[in-house]
């Protein structure tokens, strides 16, 4: 990859580990999501997020879909 890219996707992992970003992600209210909402557009990290994951910093993560092949497991009685 690019050195551009490079140092896009270091910088969107900075907002990966950011604990205020992640509390914005995994609340979705509070005082948290409403600065990462306001000055996403401000901060280097939440832009290079933006562009390498295809979303805002303080969206949800998607759901993970369930593992396929899967076995039910007996419930413990």
């Amino acid at each position: 990859m690019n050195q551009s890219g490079d140092r896009l996707r270091f910088l969107a992992q900075r907002s990966v580990h950011c604990v205020v970003c992640q509390r914005a992600r995994r609340q979705q209210a509070g005082l948290a999501f409403w600065l990462v909402r306001t000055f996403a557009r401000l901060c280097p990290f939440c832009r290079a997020y933006a562009v390498v994951y295809g979303r805002k910093s303080y969206e949800p993560e998607p759901a993970r879909p369930a593992p396929t092949g899967a076995r039910e497991r007996a419930p413990l009685v």
